[in-house]
């Protein structure tokens, strides 16, 4: 049998789901294959309409149901063991997996994205896939999840025999707050935000279930702040010979909050409900971040003081600022840097190009030579794509595009040594955000 001649499907069935089962994992209960988490775009054209191809990972690993703490991406043979790595580290950004792996049936590359220091990407045979007890223990390492918390965190959802499961950012909204109340961090009161439409009654259950059956002894009742507008308490009814946007007559009656967005969209409400959660979580943002920077020469300071500016966005995190939802609002063409403070401190923000950009064109690096210069201009183009937080990780320079420059050890003779490499690195950093 040649490899090279097996399908990607194939590649699957006899080497890669063997190999993790071998590890331990329960392939009924613990792992699901081919896993659909969004719909596809919606793309509009005049009267034309079609929907853009649907995200689907090839392997999805759960600890416990809808607790998914690992993604593999399968390639066939033809490709590389890592070809498949940043279409799974995609995945695992959007559904908030911290462990990362592609495979062509030849092994595995594994992508550790809880790594803050060393080896961020290795390489695994056949027979070495992690466990689940492995990637379990390393996740309540990462997430700072006690003995005590580990109960809670991993209570089992409700299932009802439907076979019905939460949408993916369900499921993150329910595992965010059962962790954040398991840890107890002295944080008794906790605000979850969803828009409206999302399940936030579903969710609310699922949440009582898990903490009720984990054994917590008592709980806050929870509050739907909905938004209420005059034209849904009077109703709306279209002046005489109104047209929709096709130019068809609207009928005339008095529409009420259960035709709104189902039989008829006006447009002016829509716009007013985006306004009213938009200044909700711009003012719940503002207020988190003002509880633990006063003013933003606060915040600068321990931006710029900071060895690891991921520390400071994971600090924010745990206090409630939710950096998806403002970079769904405000643009994901901005740092966490960015975002902060243009909501909280009404400051103009740039973009990681525009940041990138600027640091290239005052050409401070031109002590270095060539090839330490092009290390650096990688790593802009890379915080520019990809918006890395993790410059200060000595690990960069073994991801792609960086080691296709050379190893290691060549990168950092380049510029003269560790100290003189972590020396430019730490400049580097206090260039991107100087213009704040």
């Amino acid at each position: 049998m040649n490899k090279k001649d097996l399908s990607e499907r194939d590649i699957c069935t006899k080497f890669i789901t063997p190999s993790i089962q071998t590890a331990g994992w329960d392939i009924a209960n613990q792992v699901r294959e081919e896993v659909g988490f969004t719909d596809g775009r919606i793309y509009v054209r005049g009267k034309l309409h079609t929907r853009g191809a649907q995200k689907r990972a090839d392997y999805i690993l759960y600890y416990k149901p809808n607790i998914p703490i690992a993604v593999i991406e399968a390639k066939d043979n033809k490709h590389s063991v890592g070809a498949g790595i940043q279409q799974a580290l995609g995945y695992a950004k959007t559904l908030e997996i911290p462990f990362v792996f592609s495979s062509n049936g030849d092994g595995f590359i594994f992508h550790d994205r809880t790594v803050t220091s060393g080896d961020i990407e290795s390489e695994l045979d056949l027979n070495s896939f992690p466990s689940p007890e492995v990637l379990w223990e390393k996740y309540k390492a990462y997430k700072g999840i006690s003995e005590a918390a580990a109960p809670i965190v991993s209570q089992e959802y409700f299932a009802d025999g439907s076979g019905r499961s939460p949408r993916y950012y369900q499921q993150i909204a329910i595992n965010r707050t059962v962790e954040a109340i398991a840890k107890d961090e002295g944080d008794h009161r906790h605000l979850l935000v969803m828009a409206t439409g999302t399940g936030k009654t579903y969710v609310a259950f699922q949440l009582i279930y898990r903490l009720w059956k984990s054994g917590i002894k008592f709980l806050a009742p929870y509050k739907v702040i909905k938004v209420t507008l005059d034209i849904d308490a009077e109703g709306w009814r279209p002046p005489k010979g109104f047209k929709d946007k096709d130019g068809q007559e609207v009928e005339d009656r008095i529409y009420n909050r259960t035709d709104f967005d189902k039989h008829i969209i006006v447009e002016e409400r829509r716009q007013l409900v985006a306004q009213k959660i938009t200044e909700s979580l711009r003012d719940y943002t503002r207020k988190n971040v003002r509880t633990n920077y006063t003013s933003l020469d606060s915040f600068l300071s321990s931006w710029r003081d900071a060895d690891k500016k991921r520390a400071i966005v994971e600090e924010l995190e745990q206090h409630g600022v939710i950096f998806a939802a403002l970079q769904d609002e405000v643009g994901s063409a901005f740092d966490p840097f960015d975002l902060i403070c243009h909501v909280a401190f009404e400051q103009k923000p740039l973009t990681r190009k525009e940041r990138a950009d600027n640091v290239k064109k005052r050409n401070y690096f031109t002590k270095y030579g060539d090839l330490a210069r092009t290390v650096l201009d990688s790593l802009l183009d890379k915080y520019a794509d990809d918006g890395l937080l993790d410059l200060e990780n000595p690990a960069i320079i073994t991801l792609d595009p960086i080691k296709r420059l050379g190893t290691a050890p060549e990168i950092v003779r380049a510029f003269g040594g560790k100290p003189a490499y972590d020396q430019a690195i730490h400049e580097l950093t206090a260039y991107l955000y100087e213009s704040a």
